[in-house]
């Protein structure tokens, strides 16, 4: 009964209502993607008609309050079993990374390499964000990227600058009154084993006499 007490005490703390920041989010996605809250951001994850050749899951984890804003991008795709993870991304720095296996033959364009980009630029108050996939290929002997194959690249499912300031600092007091409940509980959980414990002491006692 203790055990049982101790641990609903505990569980209680880390409930909590994830801050709505897919209401921002979600209007700029295409549908196609799905948004989940979580505590100081979002994950989006799209399923992405590449030219009718394939369809590529990406999935962005998004801390978005973070200073610098950071994220880990994910792409799978069934048809070729590429599982490929992209983490340590933070605001400022673009990324335009060709997805390790990931080849289609596109009509009109030819065999060309599937890249992920993403990109953060800006603060809080003012985030810029790109996510989404793009291609490069060779066209008459010369390599060549995104507009330069077709003005259909690179494909963005979320392409938008957002103002997070307010939802961020509803996170940041979230996060604060999460740890004031821990604490408290810390010192109800300490306090109940004390209890335990001197209630056992006291049965060995009355056992013993």
């Amino acid at each position: 009964m203790f055990r049982s007490t101790t641990i609903a005490l505990i569980a209680a703390t880390t409930l909590t209502n994830a801050i709505n920041f897919c209401g921002d989010l979600s209007p700029h996605l295409p549908s196609e993607c799905s948004c989940e809250d979580q505590n100081e951001g979002a994950t989006v994850k799209c399923g992405i008609d590449f030219f009718g050749e394939d369809t590529i899951t990406l999935t962005g984890d998004l801390e978005l309050c973070q200073s610098p804003a950071r994220a880990t991008i994910v792409i799978d795709d069934s048809k070729f079993g590429i599982h490929h993870e992209l983490a340590g991304l933070t605001a400022g720095k673009a990324l335009d990374f060709p997805i390790p296996g990931l080849s289609l033959d596109v009509p009109d364009i030819g065999s060309v390499g599937v890249n992920a980009v993403f990109d953060i630029e800006g603060d809080i108050e003012n985030l810029e964000i790109k996510l989404g996939l793009d291609a490069c290929g060779t066209v008459l002997g010369h390599n060549a990227c995104g507009s330069e194959l077709t003005d259909e690249l690179p494909i963005y499912v979320l392409d938008h600058t957002f103002d997070f300031d307010s939802l961020c600092k509803q996170a940041m007091k979230e996060a604060e009154t999460r740890l004031y409940k821990i604490r408290n509980n810390d010192n109800r959980t300490e306090y109940l084993v004390k209890n335990e414990k001197e209630k056992q002491n006291s049965t060995n006692k009355t056992k013993i006499l």
